[in-house]
């Protein structure tokens, strides 16, 4: 494999935004670095957590007692991702989640 060395040159008016600026751009470095070696990535914004929710509502269907209780339950407790993140967004929880499901 062939490398190469890229600089990046950051300006900014203070030492704290220099900082963020540093650590953002590190972050998205590090992103493109992990997605490079393994490309296994998963949706974000409460969509696996919401596939998730489904499928075992499903599956909580073909279970009975208890067992299926337990099921359900866990499910619905996937749900509360996709809820607070709407929320913290400034978003209807109800409308949102309505979309999703």
């Amino acid at each position: 494999e062939e490398s190469a060395i890229s600089t990046i040159v950051l300006r900014g008016a203070t030492t704290s935004l220099l900082d963020d600026l540093e650590r953002s751009v590190d972050g998205a470095v590090n992103a493109a670095r992990n997605l490079c070696r393994d490309g296994r990535s998963l949706p974000g914004a409460g969509a696996t957590e919401t596939a998730l929710a489904l499928k075992l509502a499903e599956f909580a269907g073909t279970k009975t007692g208890l067992e299926q209780y337990a099921i359900t339950k866990f499910a619905d407790a996937l749900e509360v991702v996709p809820r607070t993140l709407a929320e913290n967004s400034g978003r209807s929880a109800t409308e949102t989640m309505s979309r999703l499901f």
